[in-house]
């Protein structure tokens, strides 16, 4: 439930994972292109930063050659929203939780959450 609700915020991106976090607009890689999360080698989706894979496309590199035509439409899906991100040098990331208004972690609010009707999803909170 809190990785649900938590989102990384961009800036200098030097803290959050390219693969497992949530940065490209709320989403983790594998929800936006899983053919392609999943040719990419365990150790290296639990390591390499945003920052270094953005560099020079290098995030292009760990998917490897000779994709199949579904996991092709992906990868060209994903290029222009990983194209847009713009790192801030002076901005440190940061996590925001996404069921506060001011963005810090709650415990009250995620004990009450299942209480409160709230469903959570990998990326949409439905409150009822």
């Amino acid at each position: 439930m809190v990785h649900a609700a938590a989102r990384a915020m961009v800036g200098n991106e030097k803290t959050t994972l390219f693969r497992e976090d949530r940065w490209i607009g709320g989403f983790r890689l594998c929800e936006l292109a899983p053919r392609i999360y999943n040719r990419v080698p365990k150790r290296v989706r639990q390591s390499k930063l945003v920052a270094e894979a953005i560099r020079n496309n290098d995030w292009t590199g760990d998917i490897g050659t000779k994709l199949a035509p579904e996991a092709l439409e992906e990868f060209l899906k994903l290029w222009p929203r990983i194209a847009d991100v713009q790192l801030a040098d002076d901005v440190e990331d940061s996590i925001r939780w996404m069921w506060e208004q001011n963005g810090k972690f709650s415990a009250r609010l995620a004990y009450a959450a299942p209480f409160m009707g709230w469903e959570v999803s990998a990326t949409v909170l439905d409150v009822g």
